[in-house]
């Protein structure tokens, strides 16, 4: 009797804690992510897409709309080689580039980040400025998207951004290949030409 009552206190103590475990578990998973709401914005010197083995200038200012302070960071989608960013270090901004090498005949690329070293509050915006390069060989142009969020285990630790749409923008680099004009060919001449002979034709019978 005794052994009967001892189990049934030990299981009717398992089930408690099973019970505070799901509680628990179920208070952590419905506590919400602070929120910050980053935005950016890329300025290009010069402006315009400059040509292959020239230099020019970035300047990438970060916003945090809050209502936290976050630690933002913004990266690029993938980059070709023959494209070559260089931040401008100090104190505030953090520039990191991520190689991803692939098997032939896939060429390699990178990723280029920017961020910030210190926290920044609601309300507050930073810039981080660098170089860009291209080299002498690139040809044509390129698209590259560019993407702010809070930085993962950062000094504030996850967050989510209640708005999304600021958060990508799109520059290019490099002056696109001239459209090619296709040629008349003989044919085609051939054709002209007895459509404006046709066309003479009737408009003189007709006078």
């Amino acid at each position: 009797m005794d052994l009967c009552i001892h189990v049934a206190a030990k299981t009717r103590l398992a089930t408690l804690l099973v019970i505070a475990l799901l509680i628990g578990s179920t208070s952590i998973a419905q506590t919400p992510l602070p929120e910050a709401d980053l935005s950016f914005e890329i300025e290009l010197n010069p402006p315009e897409p400059i040509a292959a083995g020239t230099v020019g200038e970035y300047t990438i200012t970060m916003f945090n709309a809050g209502p936290e302070p976050a630690t933002p960071g913004v990266r690029t989608s993938a980059v070709p080689e023959g494209l070559v960013f260089v931040g401008l270090r100090d104190d505030t901004c953090f520039f990191v580039v991520t190689d991803f090498s692939r098997p032939p005949p896939l060429p390699p690329f990178f990723v280029y980040g920017v961020s910030t070293i210190n926290l920044l509050p609601a309300g507050e915006s930073i810039q981080c400025s660098g170089n860009y390069f291209l080299s002498a060989d690139f040809e044509g142009s390129l698209e590259i998207t560019w993407t702010i969020g809070n930085i993962s285990g950062g000094l504030t630790g996850p967050m989510t951004d209640p708005n999304d749409s600021n958060n990508t923008q799109r520059t290019v680099f490099g002056i696109p290949l001239p459209t090619a004009v296709p040629a008349i060919g003989p044919v085609a001449v051939t054709t002209v030409v007895l459509l404006i002979i046709t066309f003479t034709a009737n408009f003189l019978r007709r006078r």
